[in-house]
């Protein structure tokens, strides 16, 4: 599974147009909207690490 995400960072570095799609599946619609609100807090987590990476 690392090495398919490691594939996708390649995918996405060799071209801006590129968008993330990640299906949320099989999940209640009572807990669709929390699950979405803490990925989406995860991956702005996770975007602000990687830029401040690279910024150092």
């Amino acid at each position: 599974m690392f090495q398919n995400l490691q594939a996708g960072v390649k995918l996405f570095e060799s071209d801006p147009k590129v968008r993330l799609c990640i299906i949320i599946k099989d999940v209640p619609k009572a807990d669709k909207d929390g699950i979405i609100n803490e990925l989406q807090l995860k991956l702005e987590k996770l975007i602000a690490e990687v830029i401040k990476i690279k910024i150092i």
